[in-house]
């Protein structure tokens, strides 16, 4: 508050203590001095009219000093012009007594001569005091009190007056006389008590004033201090306060422009005019004024567009308290929002490539069965699996791996419409679901398309890398009627697309239905064959070609199924790898080779060794060499007597990864040998880094051998590199003389084949060990 506000309220009741003081002096002045002279009748009627007109003066004064004692709170001139009305009427009042009284004497002369210009030097100081300063108060004080001693001094000469000429009158009434004065002297003591009063009051408005301000501070300090946007609203809404950290987060909505102005004008305002309209409902209704009293709290999403330039996001929080105003706070949540964006895309989006993840997928593929159930049309999906990503992957690198999966990701996501929904599965696995669809013709234009564009050649960081892709693709509602039936045979189409050679794509059938019923049957079967141990090995023998003498043979799995008949390795081992039970197969395949290993030792005193196939999800198991130790340990077999043999392509994938458990698998003394050697993609240069024993040479190339010129060329250059790298040599396939004969020519160490004995039991093998080898001598002696 201002110097001139707080003088005003101050004034206004030291006028009125003046008044009071100028009522006590009048009162006095009238009943000390009496008249003489007058006889018992006049006497009594001059007192009573005096009384009168003593009484008509102290209600007109008392009115006078209500008027500013009630007035002096308010700091206005309307309150100044009620005051001086009051004044006005007691002037009026005073005048109509002097004009209209029989019983004027020197006592009501007197009076009214003083009343008079006491009461114009109230109305000058109610004009000209109230705008004094504080420190003058002490000079309206000393005013007063001069102005009272002079109505006092001219009471007391009235009084020795009327006492000279009427002397012989006090005596009689002295009795009545000192009733009056008591009754003066009472009311001299109250109006005492009353200034004592008033000027306590005074002091303790003074004081409550200061506290108030400091207590004012107090809070504006505190709300400018606060992490919050603080706006304070009168009852009207008007805005009252606002504080600097919310003219940080909006500077349109600073205390200079928005303070007295309602708070949806001074909000609206700081919004652009052509972003208006993005404000929500919610958000009109927290900053519109509420008579219920509620409590709302609502999130302005669109913050980043209209509310701020810098793009702060900010939660606005409205708190109304009843006949006091408003409280609305700006919350600054922009960390909030981005952390929960971020939290929102970790949940929903693929790390690496952006797409949708598995689960956010499938929950908009869900989504879209839903709205086609009820539009009647259709939705396609398609899975998509890489071809050979994995050796892209081992073999050039993880870095490369992960940018060849996010070009395929753009690739596929470019050939989509906006309403189509891609995801990365996992590993190198996609999948898309194209919506509201009419036919399979758009589905296969598609599909084309997708096909042409990821059998491109990418350059990634310098690198030619060719990948390409076998889709499956399913329809809703003609190939499934849910959700997990889709999925089941979109993956039956592309394991199809597989079969048949890759980088081509497959529309599900009900003959795919057919075997993707009875590939579940399998799955089941051989899953109880492994638990009942209906599984056993076959074993083939392998020949030295130097004494033609047995120096091994490899096993080989055989599945016989009572309802199935017997399977055919190259139809369940694909399966047993797609479900990840070869683990747990191959484990058991060792087992069994050891035991027999055993029992040929046990049993015959014969010391065979036996190579296994390791399938590549065993060959990267981490705890492999531990299976093998624990093997040989519980049969007490010599790792001299067990080889393994795992194809080139495995080892090339993840070459160096593949060196590495190759020298931990070969310090333990066990046979190391390349399987099916030429047929893959191996690095001839790479070739003598590995610790290997052995090359198996490729059936395909012994097919040939006695017939083609080139198929010659090429065993003989294997064998070739293999001598000079002191590999032995294994043709396997082997099935004819003549076969044998160039082999023996080109020097190879051994053979194996339908030409000694096709694969069979062990107890077939060891009544036909004898024989055979007796034969093969022969044969040799004759070629």
């Amino acid at each position: 508050m201002t110097h001139k506000d707080n003088h005003a309220s101050v004034s206004g009741l030291e006028i009125g203590s003046f008044l009071v003081i100028l009522l006590v002096g009048a009162a006095f002045g009238y009943f000390v001095y009496d008249k003489s002279g007058f006889v018992d009748e006049e006497v009594s009627l001059s007192l009573l009219s005096q009384q009168q007109n003593i009484a008509g003066i102290i209600n007109n004064l008392e009115s006078v000093n209500q008027t500013i004692a009630i007035e002096s709170g308010y700091e206005s001139i309307g309150s100044r012009q009620r005051v001086g009305a009051a004044i006005l009427n007691a002037q009026a009042f005073i005048k109509q007594l002097k004009e209209t009284s029989e019983t004027l004497d020197k006592a009501n002369t007197a009076l009214f001569d003083d009343a008079e210009p006491v009461l114009e030097d109230i109305k000058t100081w109610l004009t000209d005091g109230t705008d004094q300063h504080p420190p003058d108060s002490e000079l309206v004080y000393e005013l007063s009190s001069q102005r009272l001693r002079a109505s006092l001094e001219t009471f007391l000469d009235a009084q020795v007056t009327i006492n000279s000429d009427h002397r012989s009158t006090i005596s009689a009434y002295h009795q009545q006389l000192e009733r009056f004065r008591g009754s003066v002297l009472t009311l001299l003591l109250g109006a005492i008590s009353l200034i004592i009063l008033v000027i306590s009051l005074n002091m303790k408005q003074r004081q409550t004033q200061s506290k108030l301000a400091s207590e004012r501070k107090l809070i504006s300090d505190a709300v400018n201090n606060l992490d919050e946007g603080v706006v304070l609203t009168d009852e009207q809404d008007a805005c009252l306060v606002i504080n600097k950290t919310l003219e940080i987060l909006c500077p349109q909505l600073n205390e200079q422009l928005a303070v007295g102005h309602p708070f949806e004008e001074s909000f609206n305002r700081s919004i652009h005019l052509g972003d208006l309209k993005l404000i929500d409902v919610q958000t009109h209704e927290l900053i519109t004024p509420s008579s219920d009293g509620s409590h709302r709290e609502v999130d302005v999403e669109a913050a980043r567009e209209y509310v701020t330039a810098a793009g702060v996001y900010l939660r606005i929080t409205r708190r109304y308290t009843e006949n006091s105003g408003n409280i609305i706070t700006f919350s600054d949540i922009t960390y909030l929002k981005l952390a929960q964006k971020q939290l929102h895309r970790q949940a929903t989006k693929d790390g690496l490539t952006g797409l949708a993840n598995r689960n956010h997928f499938i929950s908009k593929l869900d989504d879209a069965i839903a709205r086609s159930k009820r539009a009647g049309h259709k939705v396609a999906l398609m899975v998509f699996d890489l071809d050979k990503f994995k050796q892209v992957n081992d073999t050039l690198g993880h870095a490369v791996g992960d940018e060849l999966l996010r070009s395929v990701a753009n690739r596929i996501r470019e050939n989509l419409r906006e309403i189509d929904v891609s995801a990365r599965m996992g590993g190198d696995e996609f999948a898309a679901f194209l919506d509201q669809i009419k036919d399979t013709r758009e589905v296969r234009i598609t599909a084309d398309r997708i096909i042409r564009e990821l059998h491109q050649r990418l350059d990634i960081d310098g690198i030619d890398v060719e990948v390409s892709s076998s889709i499956g693709i399913a329809m809703f509602p003609d190939d499934a009627d849910d959700l997990s039936a889709l999925l089941k045979h979109a993956d039956s189409a592309c394991y199809q697309a597989k079969q048949l050679g890759r980088n081509n794509y497959q529309i599900y059938n009900r003959d795919m239905k057919v075997r993707a019923m009875q590939q579940m049957t399998m799955e089941s079967r051989l899953r109880g064959a492994l638990k009942e141990s209906a599984l056993l090995l076959h074993f083939q023998p392998q020949m030295e070609l130097s004494n033609h003498t047995i120096s091994g043979v490899e096993a080989f799995l055989r599945w016989h199924d009572p309802k199935l008949g017997s399977v055919r390795p190259d139809h369940f081992i694909p399966l047993a790898e797609k479900t990840g039970m070869i683990a747990e197969i191959g484990e058991w395949v060792l087992r069994q080779a050891c035991q027999q290993i055993r029992a040929w030792i046990d049993e015959h005193g014969m010391h065979i060794q036996v190579a296994i196939n390791i399938s590549p999800k065993q060959f990267r198991l981490q705890n492999l060499p531990n299976i093998i130790d624990k093997a040989l340990a519980d049969f007490d077999i010599s790792p001299s007597m067990l080889a393994l043999e795992i194809t080139e392509s495995v080892i090339m994938n993840d070459l160096h990864a593949a060196v590495e458990t190759l020298k931990e698998l070969g310090n333990r003394g066990l046979t190391l040998v390349i399987d099916d050697f030429g047929a893959g993609s191996s690095s001839l240069y790479r070739l003598k880094e590995l610790p290997i024993h052995a090359l198996k040479i490729d059936q395909s190339f012994i097919k040939d051998l006695s017939t083609t010129r080139d198929a010659q060329e090429i065993t003989g250059a294997i064998i070739a590199i293999a001598q000079k790298l002191h590999l032995k040599t294994i043709a396997e396939g082997v099935e004819t003389r003549e076969q044998l004969g160039v082999l023996k020519h080109l020097g190879c160490n051994a053979i194996q084949g339908y030409l000694l004995q096709k694969p069979s039991t062990a107890t077939e093998l060891q009544m036909l060990l004898a024989k055979s080898q007796a034969k093969l001598k022969m044969a040799a002696n004759h070629g």
